[in-house]
């Protein structure tokens, strides 16, 4: 009778263990797998956040750079059309290159949305290298002008024959200008310009 006490109280010890390990452990268990799952979903946050703010870092030097560039690449439209002071710089020009056979008209003052625009055709014949740094030079004017349109062929001169390594370019260009108030401020918005 001894053996069968001894082994209902080592089943009943058992058992008792095993039910205070399923009723304590168990839910303490659960319960450091559930913090343990929200410790690494707040760490995976905190690694989102992180990125986060070096995307942020990354977008504003990004922003930064695009306004630089844009601040390089912009031309002004000018208030004024300060047309006779851009005809004289072409001719100076133009006569510095020797590009002497030349005619230049101008068409009426359009006015568009945003600004005036003064539309203008050159056409000039000479060497290709001078005529291609006359269009360099156009392009390159610290003012907007829009190069319409371009064709360049081969001249063929005042008598019809082919001038050794002569071009001919017939341009239309716009200049811009009086520009409106809301454009200018939206272009200094693009650039930045009101932060500096």
């Amino acid at each position: 009778m001894k053996s069968k006490m001894r082994l209902w109280l080592s089943v009943s010890l058992a058992a008792i263990t095993l039910a205070s390990l399923g009723l304590i452990i168990g839910p303490k268990h659960r319960s450091l797998a559930r913090l343990n799952d929200e410790r690494l979903t707040l760490a995976a946050r905190v690694a989102d956040a992180d990125d986060g703010a070096a995307a942020i870092r990354r977008l504003e030097e990004s922003l930064a750079l695009a306004r630089k560039m844009a601040r390089q690449q912009t031309k002004p439209i000018p208030q004024d059309s300060d047309f006779a002071s851009f005809m004289r710089n072409l001719s100076e020009r133009l006569d510095e290159l020797q590009l002497f056979d030349r005619e230049i008209n101008t068409g009426r003052e359009l006015e568009l949305d945003l600004a005036w625009s003064m539309p203008m055709s050159v056409t000039l014949r000479g060497p290709f290298t001078r005529v291609h740094d006359a269009i360099q030079w156009i392009e390159s004017l610290q003012r907007l002008v829009r190069v319409q349109r371009l064709r360049i062929e081969t001249d063929r001169g005042r008598d019809d024959k082919t001038q050794l390594g002569g071009v001919r370019v017939e341009m239309t260009l716009d200049l811009f200008f009086g520009a409106d108030e809301e454009m200018t401020q939206a272009l200094a918005d693009a650039t930045g310009e009101e932060d500096q």
